[in-house]
């Protein structure tokens, strides 16, 4: 695209760019730049001029002109405030062409994400994800570095989705994505939101300002939209009061628009029933927790929002494999069963352990730590938790990343009922602990990755998937029966 199309009408001033130059493309991380590229220095950016400018930027977008610069530079009092719109011009705006939903809360965004791509996948659409887990734009997957990648990022894979055939989109939107305009100028259809409960207070300080970054986003909903939101949590007023649209409420509490009941629970998976007025539908999980219900609920009142039928929707559902470490179940023949969870929250800890404990005819395991550099204020909290709802409890590292593991475990263990629980520092050591000492009808769970597969130390990571190594000790041990 040429130069001057791309910043027609923007509040920009152009220096030393020919009238006929040609942007390859947008960036704003200099260690990305490719040949050709505009690269948005934003902040901190401009320290990375010369590096872009090295590696083929044809051009840069900053607040302050350097007449020592030779390259064009387009000079913008702030470049975040323009970002937005200079994707969608280059990308031709692609979440326009696409039905999109976002979905933002502390758990569930990665399975209400996975279920709706599942659900339009299998009624004949084809949806693409940006998410936790992983980029998927139709024809190529790709490890996600953000839940919510930066402005020029998203807009790029929404443009890949469309070309791609993509006729839906899920974008899981983080509180500091949205906090930090990573969804601005991007279109969307129907907002969801799952739960709230303590988790990034690093970060926002307070529940109530966390709470707040999360409702920014019904407000960016269109307004012939819809906020799907979940009525039973106790924070679903500060998302009603910004909602831009439409709201529907569902949950369990007979003052929803959504009605659900559980109808069965075993280890095989969940019954339910969803109402919504006058309708009724039967569905089937063969995912275990309440919680899950919650989110298949939510995710085909928003697959019903571009006109599914609702029976359709959820007896998609019955064929939906789970996601890779969300409450992910192993087994092994004639021993324990192991779910490997991406937990890492009080309220997501006690969630899994109460949905396991009545599921479990003997023994309730868990194996789990905290990550280092964040919420210190939930360790005791979660390993309170840990000891209340299970009957024994392995302490070990997460991703330790700038803290002793000993520090970290020893302040989980400060919440632990005495006597209840043992602290194993290398984790594979404390998974592998729980396996070999587990009975047959005793579940384990290990938690707080979920699918990650690095482990994040001080001055390095290393591959480290809790699923990989939970199979590799599960049949250690068939092998030594």
């Amino acid at each position: 695209m040429k130069l001057k199309k791309l910043l027609s009408g923007l509040p920009v001033e152009v220096k030393n760019a020919p009238k006929q130059l040609d942007i390859t493309g947008l960036c704003a991380h200099s260690d990305l730049v490719v040949p050709g590229n505009l690269f948005v220095a934003k902040k901190r950016g401009v320290d990375f001029i010369p590096k872009a400018v090295a590696t083929g930027a044809a051009a840069v977008l900053t607040d302050i002109y350097n007449p020592f610069l030779n390259v064009p530079q387009v000079i913008c009092a702030s470049p975040e405030a323009v970002e937005a719109e200079l994707a969608n011009r280059f990308y031709e705006y692609p979440s326009n062409k696409l039905s999109t939903i976002a979905v933002t809360g502390t758990n569930g965004k990665t399975t209400i994400s996975y279920m709706f791509r599942h659900i339009i996948n299998t009624l004949g659409g084809a949806c693409g994800v940006i998410g936790t887990i992983e980029y998927d734009t139709g024809a190529y997957r790709r490890q996600a570095t953000l839940t919510t990648p930066d402005v020029l990022t998203t807009h790029k894979l929404f443009s890949e989705m469309v070309r791609h055939g993509c006729t839906h989109a899920a974008i899981e939107a983080s509180s500091h994505g949205i906090s930090q305009g990573r969804l601005d100028g991007v279109s969307m259809d129907v907002g969801v939101f799952s739960n709230l409960t303590q988790d990034h207070l690093d970060y926002h300080k307070t529940m109530e300002l966390y709470a707040a970054a999360k409702a920014e986003l019904f407000a960016l909903i269109k307004e012939d939209g819809l906020s799907i939101l979940n009525g039973d949590d106790p924070y679903v007023q500060v998302m009603k009061e910004r909602a831009n649209c439409c709201v529907l409420t569902y949950g369990m509490s007979k003052t929803n628009d959504a009605l659900i009941h559980i109808e069965r629970q075993a280890l095989s998976g969940t019954r339910f029933t969803l109402q919504r007025g006058e309708e009724i539908v039967n569905g089937r999980l063969p995912i275990v927790g309440i919680y899950n219900v919650y989110n298949a609920v939510a995710a085909s009142l928003a697959a019903s929002h571009f006109g599914y039928p609702l029976n359709d929707i959820v007896n998609t559902l019955r064929t939906f494999e789970g996601v890779p470490g969300r409450l992910q179940k192993i087994t092994a023949r004639g021993k324990c069963t192991v779910f490997v969870d991406f937990a890492h929250t009080e309220d997501a800890l006690r969630s899994v352990l109460s949905t396991l404990r009545p599921l479990t005819k003997g023994k309730l395991w868990v194996v789990f730590g905290c990550g280092g550099d964040r919420d210190r204020a939930k360790r005791e909290k979660m390993g309170h938790a840990a000891s209340l709802l299970s009957d024994v409890v392995v302490i070990t590292s997460d991703n330790p990343r700038n803290e002793d593991p000993s520090q970290i475990t020893s302040m989980i263990a400060q919440g632990c009922k005495e006597g209840k629980y043992t602290i194993i520092l290398e984790r594979e050591e404390a998974i592998a602990y729980a396996i070999e000492h587990a009975e047959k009808e005793d579940v384990v769970l290990v938690a707080g990755r979920g699918h990650e597969q690095m482990q994040q130390f001080s001055n390095f990571s290393r591959p480290f998937l809790d699923s990989e190594i939970v199979r590799k000790h599960l049949k250690k041990k068939v092998e030594l029966v």
